[in-house]
């Protein structure tokens, strides 16, 4: 009886800690969204069908554009100035998910307040690439974001001994920043005390 009353009562912890396992919490709204980003990119060194280290910068003027600045500021567009090193990439087709690249840089906001950028990007569908934006320093500081852009138009061609030099990216969707939220924990049931009626 003694074993059965302490697997009893270990049961019965262990199915109370389960139910009062807190609920899945909603998504944290956006600090700051901005409807479209868009601007000019350069090539360095010009990119060809052969695979070799590429720095991608942005150029003045790429712009967050019409953002809501959901913290009572004022904010209404940024600037993104960062550079990304695409290694061992050329021009052939983007696959979802392929790792491109990694940098960073600053976002200078129209209220004058600038933020640390840490940028990763990768292969996005239909050819897109997708921007993971961490601001690390600055406004909004412990944010993050993701945005797919497209090429909508590129000067030079990739072929080797001419190289595509410059772009203009534009992307469909808004890009939000949103605040790091911690892990919940799920409910020890590992420090349940049994009753072995000793």
């Amino acid at each position: 009886t003694t074993a059965l009353a302490a697997a009893v009562t270990l049961v019965a912890v262990t199915a109370l800690a389960g139910a009062c396992a807190p609920p899945t919490p909603p998504e944290p709204a956006p600090l700051i969204e901005c409807e479209q980003v868009a601007g000019g990119i350069t090539y360095t060194p010009p990119a060809t069908t052969t695979p070799t280290d590429v720095t991608i910068a942005t150029e003045p003027g790429f712009e967050l554009r019409n953002c809501s600045d959901r913290t009572g500021g004022t904010i209404t567009s940024g600037e993104l100035d960062i550079a990304v090193l695409f290694t061992d990439w050329g021009c052939e087709p983007l696959t979802t998910g392929q790792p491109l690249g990694e940098g960073g840089g600053t976002i200078r906001w129209s209220d004058g307040a600038t933020s640390t950028v840490s940028a990763r990007a990768f292969g996005g569908p239909g050819g897109s690439f997708i921007s993971e934006l961490t601001l690390t320093g600055g406004r909004f500081a412990g944010s993050s974001g993701s945005v797919a852009t497209f090429v909508t138009s590129a000067v030079g061609s990739c072929a080797p001994g001419v190289g595509v030099t410059r772009a203009f990216l534009a992307s469909d969707d808004p890009l939000a920043f949103v605040a790091a939220v911690a892990p919940i924990l799920p409910p020890r049931t590992d420090l349940a005390t049994v009753d072995t009626g000793q």
